[in-house]
């Protein structure tokens, strides 16, 4: 360890993540954003599908935009459902399955079932720049992942993800960066 530290270059400091520089903070996910999910209405009440509202589920995410959505709930199974209408921004990681890390970015305003986490980031959190940091910590969250034959990860653990938090202006310059190589 004593190498590693003298190794750092200066201006850097050693976190938990590895060395970042100085006036970057590790925080955990939880502290810098609101997380939701969405549900899925009974499948045996055909009424409830086939409506006006986009309806996302986690097999749509595929680390882009998501322009559409396969299916779509009727305002009925919106309102006999736990699922919400998300607004056009909104970020989205998927929790369950083979799917599980994936990320999203609503290009429209949906509703989502109960396998995506939509994540609400505070002001001095852009959106673009967390969508790059997820897909860069995938294998972190997919290690922590519990259960049978299709672990899953919780929003509990989704919360205490620590993530680099570069002040705004680099945040900003960073996912710029980012979508010109790995568009959105």
């Amino acid at each position: 360890m004593a190498n590693e530290i003298q190794n750092i270059p200066e201006g850097f400091k050693i976190t938990e993540l590895g060395p970042l520089p100085e006036d970057w903070q590790v925080v955990r996910l939880g502290e810098v954003v609101e997380t939701k999910s969405g549900g899925t209405p009974d499948r045996g009440k055909p009424e409830y599908f086939g409506g006006p509202i986009a309806w996302v589920k986690s097999g749509e995410l595929n680390d882009t935009e998501v322009k559409f959505a396969s299916e779509s709930l009727t305002e009925s199974g919106l309102k006999n459902s736990n699922a919400k209408i998300f607004p056009k921004g909104t970020l989205l990681l998927a929790m369950y399955g083979a799917t599980a890390g994936k990320v999203g970015l609503l290009g429209l305003d949906a509703a989502t079932n109960q396998a995506i986490c939509a994540i609400f980031p505070y002001p001095h959190l852009l959106s673009d720049y967390l969508f790059y940091t997820l897909i860069h910590l995938r294998e972190d969250l997919l290690n922590q992942r519990y259960g049978g034959a299709q672990p899953n990860i919780s929003q509990t653990i989704i919360k205490n993800l620590p993530i680099p938090l570069p002040p705004l202006p680099e945040q900003r310059a960073i996912a710029h960066v980012l979508r010109t190589v790995q568009p959105m």
